[in-house]
């Protein structure tokens, strides 16, 4: 570590915001896909002109455009298994034993 290398004592921060945000993401992207069909269905509402209480347009846009995002269901699974890479990755690099050499 750097840190070894210059002799100075470095103390990690414990509660950073985001900091695995890698493992964060494919978390959220794995209840995506547990929960799709309610989670899709809750969307489709959202953007539903019918809907009362109506939605602002800004809401009800933003909607539209998650569940358009949510029905092609494989890109949600395939993001599913990229994160699954990604996070594991991202942990090893995170590890104080690991040194990155650019």
């Amino acid at each position: 570590m750097i840190s070894e290398t210059m002799e100075e004592k470095v103390l990690k921060p414990m509660m950073l915001h985001a900091a695995r945000w890698v493992p964060y993401v494919h978390r959220a992207a794995k209840i995506d896909a547990e929960g799709y069909p309610v989670i899709l269905a809750h969307f489709e509402d959202m953007a539903r002109l019918e809907r009362r209480p109506k939605p602002s347009a800004a809401v009800a846009g933003r909607a539209k455009e998650v569940s358009s995002y949510l029905k092609d269901y494989d890109s949600v699974l395939f993001l599913c298994d990229v994160l699954d890479h990604l996070a594991t990755l991202s942990k090893v690099f995170q590890k104080d034993s690991v040194t990155v050499c650019v």
